[in-house]
């Protein structure tokens, strides 16, 4: 692991932390309506509610789609908390927020010469 790639999981590690103090994440069946709605769109299982300060995943996904959910759901609470896509439409922010999906999925789980 390089040192530019130890600086960003302790940075990752710090904002986690700081949602995680603040945010309970709660596993749920998700309605029927809402999850017909994430497969027409595919999106990830998860939903992050700031005002509840609550993050829902639904418990009858895979674990890999719920290892994903709480990272892309995490990478909502950053925003909420960094204001830094304030000024952005939503499908903007979540467009952002499935690349860094990506991103932080790849830095955390594949390793080289293994397959993803």
């Amino acid at each position: 692991m390089s040192c530019n790639e130890c600086k960003k999981l302790n940075t990752l590690l710090k904002q986690i932390i700081n949602a995680l103090a603040d945010y309970d994440i709660v596993h749920t069946e998700f309605p029927l309506n809402l999850l017909r709605e994430y497969q027409k769109k595919d999106m990830i299982r998860g939903l992050a509610v700031d005002d509840m300060k609550r993050i829902y995943i639904d418990k009858n996904a895979c674990s890999s789609e719920r290892r994903e959910a709480v990272i892309h759901e995490l990478l909502h609470i950053f925003n909420y908390q960094s204001g830094e896509l304030d000024n952005v439409s939503t499908a903007e922010e979540e467009n952002h927020v499935i690349r860094k999906t990506k991103e932080v999925k790849d830095l955390l789980y594949s390793q080289k010469g293994k397959k993803k």
